[in-house]
């Protein structure tokens, strides 16, 4: 079913700032096209099959990995995409130099 609410307006015709929810924020993420296919033409994704067995286990073992991480007293390495992480080694490279 095509909705008719909440649709993304261009700026030339907009008249108030569009707001985003974070579920919308998280369907960008995970596919912009379905993203663009909601927000722009009204056609929400469809829902899948319930898969709580597997959200739980996922979500059991990323607390766990995050309890692991806090429990440790090693500083983790950096993600290879953290652009805050590229910066402050730069910055502190040169600091050295």
């Amino acid at each position: 079913m095509v909705r008719s609410q909440n649709l993304y307006i261009n700026n030339s015709q907009r008249q108030k700032p569009y707001k985003l929810s974070r579920s919308r924020d998280d369907l960008f993420l995970q596919c912009p096209r379905c993203f663009y296919i909601d927000r722009k033409l009204g056609t929400d994704r469809p829902f899948g099959y319930p898969f709580t067995l597997n959200n739980a286990v996922d979500q059991l073992l990323k607390q766990e990995q995050v309890y692991n991480v806090l429990e440790s007293n090693n500083i983790p390495q950096s993600s290879p995409n953290c652009t805050y992480c590229i910066y402050v080694e730069e910055f502190s490279s040169h600091d050295k130099k």
